[in-house]
């Protein structure tokens, strides 16, 4: 059937049915909500009420426990306590109108006991003295008596000394459960003698220091039972006089069910009167079933009450609220949808608008995030390029710096130069090593940032390395007139498994900076491990890793407080004239590498203190080698063959520098610039080995390299070319690394 509606009718009326049905469905949820909250605030408030009087009662009913127990710990404290003892003890208590009605004792007295007991009550003042039951008549024929002895008031209980508990079936059972349990027992409601209702609170008493574990041994050494009697009404008006809950009626039942046998105690809260009945003498409301909880348990020593309030029944109140709460709601739903109904006009513009408006936002986030990316990679680009100008600077800058360093090296053992000649040679030749080391720290820094440095763990003697550094910077101490000494703690093992190059690095750093800002004192180098050894390293060949802990003290000039987390920052300055280079940069960089770390604690004209650690392990023995000394090569040992040596390189003064080096020694050595020109060398000469730069075998034609090892006798070891041929497979990837 078609719509008698175009569809843009419908499209218009839609919010206008969903404003309806939403705002209906939020009035029907928030009137719901009202009298959910409403509900839950009377039964909160009738809760804390009733929790209220509950605990009351229960406070009562404790106190009045107390009470009774305080009477069995005076009697189980003594073994004669005497008529007199009894009334001096109980006074204070009856005294106090705590509704007490009256505390007695009975004592257990045995069918052999009888006679005598009926004596000694008699000279104590009760004339014609028997035991009696509940019948006034005189108990005989039983193996032991429970008979009343002492009580008080004794104007109420004179009538009734001598009473034979047991006799009565509502007194004797809660006086057996007493004994057999040694716990306190409460009677059910009896009628009282003096009027009105009551109960019993029983306390069993044993001879002294007893302790009886089980029923026969209680019922062995049991003496008696001390018991106060309560009146119930003045239980209920005690507690209507102290309470502020009395806007409640309730009752109290010794079931929790309403039976025939049911004694109810109930307190209405309009008249303030107890009555005492079988039947429930108000109209319990339905919102006990459904909504509050009405009844509460009330605990006397082993027994159990229950206490009912009767709540207000105004919940029409609630339901009134609910209603027109409901109205509210709908009557807002309405004028929502007629305000609804005259901005509909403009949704299908105000939509066009938004539509616009975010396809421009993302064309121009799009823009950007490309931009980003582009900016990104020219970034990565402009990275990658310095790196490959940092690395071939270097390799361009170090090569004719280590061609001087080595003809340096040679003239200083010239003896043929004067003392200002060998000083000159001294001054450039340190100079250039300066220069040297600024290329190498800038060299190994970029491969620190860019991640290519890795950890390569050796054995290590730390006494030697230690010695080792300190004899490096012997002449510059002994110039500076200072002191360097080092301490290694005892417990670190002789033989650790670290990287020996960086650990080097970061020593030679660290004692670096600490002599160029020391013109006076002492340098100290401290060594010991803090035996850390659950911080384990999975990589390591042992489960046994330490951290080896350095620290360097100085009495130098000290470093500021302001600046002391910047020393560590590459070229960072004091001022014009001092600066920490890349030295201590290049040392944090290592010692997080490593897996430590560094603290630094220094105070102006005092000195500094630098500390770190760094995780190693310890060797196992089947590691440990002896190393052997290194050795001074001076010449050939005599009768050795005379070997023919030839040297391949482009640059002249690295030939030059080699043959000066090796020739000494008694080598016979030729030159060649080419490897072609090589070749034709080892065809007729037929060199022993060959010094060939690295550059050269990767530019070059390998068939060279071939024919070279095809040359007649004598043949190089193949295990020297297999050797060749791994360093320059290493050699390439190494030059990869660096680009």
């Amino acid at each position: 059937m078609k719509s008698p509606f175009p569809s843009r009718s419908l499209a218009f009326y839609l919010p206008l049915i969903l404003s309806v049905f939403i705002g209906g469905s939020i009035s029907i949820i928030v009137t719901f909500i009202h009298w959910s909250s409403e509900a839950y605030r009377v039964k909160t408030n009738f809760e804390k009420q009733g929790d209220n009087l509950t605990e009351n009662l229960q406070q009562n009913i404790q106190e009045y426990t107390n009470i009774t127990q305080s009477l069995g710990a005076f009697y189980e404290s003594s073994d004669q306590v005497t008529r007199k003892d009894f009334k001096l003890f109980t006074q204070h208590f009856l005294d106090e109108n705590l509704g007490i009605l009256g505390m007695a004792w009975a004592a257990r007295i045995s069918q052999q006991e009888r006679l005598n007991y009926e004596k000694k009550m008699i000279i104590s003042g009760f004339s014609n003295f028997k035991i009696w039951g509940k019948d006034k008549n005189v108990v005989n024929n039983k193996t032991e008596y429970f008979p009343v002895t002492y009580g008080e008031p004794q104007q109420l209980y004179r009538s009734v000394v001598g009473l034979e508990l047991s006799s009565s079936k509502v007194l004797n059972s809660p006086l057996e459960k007493s004994r057999d349990t040694g716990e306190m027992t409460t009677s059910q409601p009896f009628t009282l003698i003096t009027g009105g209702h009551g109960f019993m609170l029983y306390y069993p008493v044993y001879e002294r220091e007893s302790n009886p574990q089980t029923i026969q041994e209680r019922r062995q050494k049991f003496k008696g039972v001390v018991y106060t009697v309560y009146r119930i009404e003045d239980l209920i008006t005690r507690i209507v006089n102290h309470t502020s809950v009395s806007d409640y009626s309730f009752f109290i039942s010794d079931t929790d069910t309403i039976s025939d046998n049911s004694l109810i105690f109930a307190l209405d809260a309009e008249t303030k009167k107890v009555n005492i009945s079988t039947t429930i003498p108000f109209s319990i409301p339905l919102s006990c079933e459904t909504l509050l909880p009405c009844q509460r348990k009330l605990m006397i020593a082993d027994d159990s009450w229950f206490l009912t309030i009767i709540p207000e029944d105004n919940q029409y109140i609630i339901v009134i609220e609910s209603m027109l709460l409901l109205l509210l709601g709908l009557g807002i739903t309405t004028l929502i949808t007629n305000y609804l109904w005259k901005t509909l006009s403009e949704k299908n513009h105000i939509e066009q608008v938004v539509k616009e408006r975010t396809n421009a936002w993302l064309e121009n986030t799009e823009n950007l995030e490309k931009r980003i990316d582009k900016r990104i990679q020219e970034l990565k680009n402009a990275n990658e390029e310095k790196t490959q100008i940092l690395t071939q600077m270097n390799y361009e800058l170090r090569l004719p710096l280590n061609n001087i360093l080595g003809f340096l090296e040679q003239s200083s053992y010239d003896n043929s130069l004067t003392q200002e000649q060998k000083d000159n040679v001294y001054y450039i030749q340190k100079n250039s090593q300066h220069l040297l080391q600024l290329l190498n720290k800038n060299f190994y820094f970029s491969k620190l940032i860019s991640g290519k440095i890795s950890i390569q763990r050796n054995m290590v003697i730390l006494e030697n390395l230690v010695n080792s550094i300190s004899r490096q910077f012997e002449e510059e101490v002994k110039r500076k007139k200072l002191k360097l000494n080092y301490y290694i703690e005892p417990e670190i093992s002789r033989y650790i498994k670290i990287d020996e190059t960086k650990l080097r690095t970061i020593l030679v750093n660290l004692l670096d900076n600490s002599i160029k800002f020391t013109d006076q004192g002492m340098i100290t180098i401290k060594l010991f491990c803090d035996n850390q050894a659950w911080l384990s390293d999975n990589n390591t060949d042992s489960l046994d890793q330490e951290n080896l802990w350095i620290e360097i003290e100085d009495n130098g000039s000290g470093i500021a407080p302001d600046i002391q987390d910047k020393v560590f920052e590459p070229f960072f300055r004091v001022n014009k004239k001092q600066g920490f280079g890349l030295g201590l940069s290049i040392t944090s960089q290592l010692i997080n590498l490593m897996g430590g770390k560094i603290y630094l604690s220094s105070q102006l004209g005092r000195g500094t203190i630098i500390q770190f650690y760094l995780p190693f392990t310890i060797p196992k023995t089947e590691e440990i080698r002896t190393n052997n000394q290194h050795q001074t090569i001076v010449s050939l040992a005599n009768n050795e063959p005379n070997y023919r040596i030839l040297v391949i390189d482009e640059q002249q003064e690295n030939r030059e520098l080699l043959v000066d080096f090796l020739k000494p020694i008694g080598f016979n050595l030729k030159e060649a610039s080419k490897l072609q020109s090589a070749l034709d060398v080892s065809r007729t000469w037929q060199p022993h080995l060959i010094f060939v730069d690295i550059k050269m075998l990767l530019s070059e034609n390998n068939q060279i390299v071939n024919e070279i090892k095809k040359s007649p006798n004598p043949k190089p070891d193949n295990n020297c070319w297999d050797s060749i041929r791994e360093t320059r497979r290493k050699s390439k990837r190494a030059i990869t690394n660096m680009v």
